[in-house]
């Protein structure tokens, strides 16, 4: 699928004719945290060294790390989304979101944006969920992207520069009209050019930003895996190497790497994009890599519970 293009993608007319796929069964999903020191990858014993810590959360977590900081938001009761603070192995409980499932169903991501976070999920019908907070205690529901795109179901969000980029999907009457990008500036939303047309039906992994603001998605169609990148003037599209089905994607020492799994294993691994070897981590026991982050010389992964 090599090509590039930069049309713009009709995302609020999209948008206004229905609401977002319902978040499905991945709420129930156990999630746990672990822990692998970056030395470990590529020895041939990285799958035992990987240390499970921190809370168990009923679906999805989202994480972050800025600052030398680690931070998870997941639900760890009925009625609230706990946020977390701290080092790998040694997170507290710092904040919550009011917010049973009925509310948000399914936790995205976490991410800074002019020394404000922001909290994107999934209500059950689908449609995108965002709380905003100045110190990570106190919580507030926005509803801005409720009004201008109430059909977008976020998938992935990143800070780029000076904006947040959030891709997801466009359902018109619950069935699926492919994906697109919305960019935000802390408080309105509009739509960004994508890297192929709405219509196609993909598996969207990212986004991710590195330090010179070069933004990564990973697409996966079920029989093509595909890289998209950008540096700000349309998409560039190439085969993804190394072969794999990805779920999750991060940044060490400003590379973009993956986790996810090889197409005829079942076992969590990492790779570097672009790169030749694949790790296989954690227990060969427990489920995918979800969600991961790199801090310091530790990678952090928010893997399901068998």
């Amino acid at each position: 699928m090599p090509g590039s293009t930069d049309s713009p993608v009709a995302v609020g007319a999209a948008a206004s004719a229905g609401v977002g796929a319902a978040a499905g069964s991945e709420a129930t999903v156990q999630i746990e945290l672990w822990s692998l020191a970056r030395a470990s990858l590529g020895a041939p014993d990285a799958g035992s060294a990987a240390v499970r810590f921190g809370p168990q959360c009923d679906g999805p977590v989202a994480l972050a790390a800025i600052d030398g900081l680690l931070l998870a938001a997941g639900r760890d009761r009925d009625d609230q989304i706990g946020v977390f603070a701290g080092r790998p192995g040694d997170l507290h409980r710092v904040g919550a979101i009011e917010a049973g499932p009925d509310d948000v169903a399914v936790v995205v991501d976490l991410v800074r944006l002019h020394q404000r976070w922001h909290l994107f999920g999934c209500c059950p019908e689908g449609r995108t969920t965002h709380h905003v907070s100045d110190d990570l205690v106190r919580w507030e529901r926005r509803s801005e992207i409720d009004r201008s795109f109430p059909a977008f179901g976020v998938s992935g969000v990143a800070a780029v520069a000076d904006q947040l980029l959030l891709a997801g999907r466009v359902v018109v009457d619950r069935s699926a009209y492919g994906w697109g990008l919305l960019a935000c500036d802390g408080e309105a939303f509009e739509a960004r050019p994508a890297p192929v047309p709405l219509s196609s039906q993909l598996t969207v992994v990212g986004p991710i930003s590195n330090a010179a603001g070069d933004v990564t998605l990973l697409l996966d169609s079920g029989t093509n895996h595909t890289i998209a990148r950008s540096t700000g003037r349309g998409w560039t599209l190439s085969l993804l190497t190394p072969v794999m089905v990805p779920s999750a994607v991060l940044v060490i020492d400003d590379a973009v790497w993956m986790a996810g799994r090889a197409p005829d294993r079942d076992q969590a691994t990492l790779a570097r994009v672009g790169g030749q070897h694949l790790d296989e981590v954690g227990p060969s026991s427990h489920g995918l890599i979800r969600k991961a982050v790199a801090i310091d010389g530790t990678i952090v992964f928010a893997r399901e519970s068998r």
